[in-house]
């Protein structure tokens, strides 16, 4: 877990990571999918079976039935750490 960089430099508050084929990441050239860290230059984590299994439910329950999870991003939060009103629209794969 880490605290990543926006775009506009600011340093996130929540600490994050992710698991499975893509995983979140922000620095100063924006927000994106990668399939490796960053940072380690290696892949992620294996996304656990019960994210994969949970994500894939719920997906059905909403009438995706089929959608194969690819990417879980993991917020950790410790006391006064926050994330504002935001929408996930300009990120983009690799």
């Amino acid at each position: 877990f880490r605290h990543m960089q926006t775009p506009g430099g600011f340093t996130m508050s929540a600490r994050l990571s992710s698991c499975g084929d893509l995983g979140w990441t922000s620095d100063g050239h924006g927000y994106r999918y990668s399939p490796v860290d960053p940072v380690s230059a290696t892949p992620w984590p294996h996304m656990p079976e019960a994210f994969f299994d949970i994500a894939a439910g719920a997906a059905s329950a909403a009438g995706f039935a089929g959608f194969v999870p690819d990417a879980g991003l993991i917020n950790t939060y410790s006391p006064g750490a926050k994330m504002s009103l935001h929408q996930d629209k300009n990120e983009r794969c690799y």
